[in-house]
């Protein structure tokens, strides 16, 4: 953390006139430093850079990202596989997977009896 920026009452006021308005988004010094970014009404530095002396900068806002074209596409294909893993879990495919299951158990069984 920067020592030299100033936390805490002693960037105030000391007589209370100063009214701070905040700013629609903060600068660069108060985002890195957690601190609350407010600015006097006819001032285009905020009231912390201005008492520690630093440059007052607000880089503009990052462009948000798109969703890839590839994952909007991809819906059909998803609701398909979705549809497709629906049917293999249908009663019928349950009473195959269970005869197997129990196909398996009397083939153990004979095996251990054979052994």
């Amino acid at each position: 953390m920067d020592d030299s920026f100033p936390r805490g009452p002693e960037w105030c006021s000391v007589s209370g006139s100063i009214t701070t308005t905040p700013l629609l988004r903060p600068c660069d010094k108060c985002k890195q430093t957690k601190y609350k970014c407010e600015r006097e009404p006819d001032s285009t530095e905020c009231a912390r850079c201005l008492w520690g002396g630093f440059p007052c900068i607000v880089s503009p806002r990052k462009p948000r990202r798109q969703q890839p074209r590839k994952a909007r596409c991809a819906l059909p294909e998803v609701t398909s596989q979705t549809e497709t893993r629906a049917c293999l879990c249908s009663p019928e495919r349950r009473a195959v997977r269970e005869a197997t299951s129990r196909l398996h158990v009397l083939l153990a069984r004979e095996r251990e009896m054979r052994a």
